[in-house]
Parts: structure tokens; sequence; C-alpha cells
């Protein structure tokens, strides 16, 4: 059996977690052969295509998508979409904001005519299943493949993990954070992946640029921070967001402080309602009032018994099982 994955990006993180990444475990549980394209750099047709039993597409929204699932159903290809955020509601301050909006309909139309839809978050699969009945919940797990976890001394390293689209979730806890770098001057606070401009210019503030996930990884293991914290604004696009940064703490060792909402309320997280409980649990932590070993304890062990990559890989095995019949 052949199965094409195609995506926007073969390299990146959501290909890391959902479609590049997956495969190589994936291709040994469901003895398949996969391959891996990246549309830019390929050219389908019916020749090609044909000796693919399914196809995944990756974060599809494009008239390209819409185009080749048309193409796809008259071939007989069942068709696999995998979407991992809210497309249908990209928050402006996102840098695919005017693309993603201008091809909304585009994306409900693909959402129809999937043969099945998978998504990592309960709150994801309620918003697509307007569109379509056949969703399956498939969570971002820890690919114990590649990585294995080791234990490290911490440092007195604070870590924030993303990207420049997280501006407005950064502004939101603004006050909090330019509190809590002015009064523990001798804790580093990281930022991965955005320059925090919106915070007050201080010493102890360190940016570091997005970078390929393998050295994201290895960095921030070295860097054994104590603390890995996710301010997250309240919008419907963040609802649906999974708790990888929750996942990527505990592989480096780190506490995870998370919004209380649905998806979050997991072992070893420590839960925020609002910014003044995430400052005053950021301060707590920073204090030494908190076990933090006894969290992270918690959270590896739930990831162990629920969210190692050889688990989860079961549930797309059993998904295209129903696709092939």
């Amino acid at each position: 059996m052949k199965i094409l994955f195609l995506m926007y990006s073969n390299t990146d993180t959501c290909s890391l977690y959902r479609a590049g990444g997956i495969a190589t475990d994936l291709q040994r549980q469901a003895k398949v052969e996969i391959d891996i394209f990246q549309w830019d750099k390929t050219l389908l047709n019916w020749q090609v295509l044909m000796k693919y039993n399914v196809v995944m597409m990756q974060r599809a929204f494009d008239q390209q998508a819409l185009t080749m699932t048309r193409y796809l159903k008259l071939l007989h290809i069942p068709v696999w979409i995998d979407w991992d955020d809210l497309m249908t509601d990209c928050p402006p301050e996102n840098k695919m904001y005017p693309t993603i909006s201008a091809n909304k309909e585009n994306i409900i139309e693909l959402a129809k005519l999937a043969d099945v839809i998978s998504v990592p978050t309960e709150a994801l699969r309620t918003a697509f299943s307007e569109y379509n009945k056949n969703i399956k919940l498939i969570p971002n797990a820890f690919n114990d493949t590649f990585f294995k976890r080791e234990e490290r001394p911490r440092s007195k390293t604070v870590l924030w993990r993303g990207s420049p689209e997280h501006v407005r979730d950064v502004l939101s806890f603004r006050d909090a954070l330019n509190r809590l770098i002015e009064v523990y001057p001798h804790w580093k606070f990281r930022f991965h992946g955005l320059n925090p401009w919106m915070l007050t210019e201080r010493p102890n503030i360190e940016f570091a640029p997005v970078c390929d996930p393998f050295l994201f990884y290895r960095d921030n293991v070295k860097e054994a921070p104590l603390l890995l914290h996710v301010p997250l604004a309240d919008t419907p696009f963040n609802r649906c967001k999974s708790n990888i940064a929750w996942i990527e703490a505990t592989y480096f060792g780190a506490v995870c402080i998370g919004p209380k909402w649905d998806g979050w309320d997991i072992p070893g997280i420590i839960p925020y309602e609002n910014e003044n409980w995430y400052l005053t649990y950021i301060d707590e932590v920073l204090r030494g009032e908190v076990d933090t070993e006894y969290h992270v304890k918690k959270s590896w062990e739930y990831i162990t018994d629920n969210l190692l990559l050889s688990k989860v890989n079961k549930l797309r095995v059993e998904l295209i099982q129903e696709l092939v019949g």
C-alpha cells in the first residue's frame, strides 16, 4: 500500500508533529510506504497519483488543494485532510491571515469533500463537525522515534517558545511579564521564536530566532529551563490549539504554566485562569515554593502512558484501514 503526504512545508514544526515527523513510525506500524511531497516542488497528474491508495493533505486551504481533492475524487482515491489550527478563523496578527481569510470558502468546501479529517483537539473537532461528520481526534504526541528524554540540572531560565504569530499573546500578558522580568534580574527570560519588542528592554531578556525544529529542541534541552510559560489570549483560534508547548516543556525538563482550558487539564500542568494567576504562579515557581520536579514527573508519566507517538500512531493506522476498507 502507498500513501502520499502533501504539504506546503515538509520541514516545519507542523510537519514534524503531524506529517513528515510521524511517517517513519507510521510506515512501520501500518506496513505502508509513504511519499512526502511539498506542493511547490512536485508535479502531480493522474499517472503519478494512481499509484497511491490514500492522499493526505496537511493544512489544505487553497484553490490548488481544492482542485486536487476534486480530481482525486474522479480517481476514486480517498482524501484525508489534517488540520492542526482553526483555519476558518485565522487571527489578523498571523502572517497568513490575508491568504487564509481569502480562502475560507475553499477550506469549508475541502472539509465537506474530505473522506476523513484528523485534528489534535476536541475543540477543533467540534469546529469542523459542522462540515464533516468523519473527524478523528489524533492528539499531538512526543516522538519517541527520534527523541529520548534525559535528566539535567535546572538553570535559572524561564522559557517562552513560539513564533511571531504570537504577538497578541505576549501583548496580552505584557504587564505581568514586565513585572516578573524586573523583579527577577538574575533569571534569564528566554524568548525562542519571537523578539519581545513589546516588553521593556532589560539585560536578562534573551531572544533566540526561529530555527530548524531539531536544533530548537537541542538548544533548549541544553538550556535546561526550570519553567516554560504559555501566555495565550482568549480567542477561538487559541482555544483550538493543542498543548505541544507542554509536551516540549516536559521534554526539556521544565514545569509548564498554561491556560486553564479544555485540552490543558492534564496532570503536571500548572493552570492559570487569568493574568493575575499567571503572574502569581510564575512568581511562586521562581521563589522556590513549587515542587517543580513533581509536576514534571507527573507530566512525563502522562505522556509515556498516553502521548508517545508509537502509541498515538495506532489511531492513524485505524484511520488508514477504515479508508481502504
